[in-house]
């Protein structure tokens, strides 16, 4: 599966297998529902990064220095 974030923010998967997208999309909407008001408006994805050691776990890095560590399974 490879990630592809984008300038407005939302995150998507492509199965590097058949080439196509997952229907699943981490919207920045569904982030910005978990986080304080200060930290509304984070910009485009910058990183996304696998957990080292939890598979189901992202960190994904934004270009207004928000850092998120989102647990794919439970959202």
């Amino acid at each position: 599966m490879l990630y592809i974030g984008t300038k407005s923010g939302n995150i998507y998967q492509l199965n590097t297998e058949n080439l196509k997208l997952a229907k699943q999309v981490i919207s920045q909407d569904t982030i910005l529902k978990t986080i304080g008001e200060d930290l509304k408006k984070p910009g485009s994805v910058e990183v996304i990064e696998e957990h080292p050691t939890k598979e189901d776990h992202l960190l994904i890095g934004y270009s207004r220095s928000l850092i998120v560590l989102w647990d794919n399974q439970n959202k």
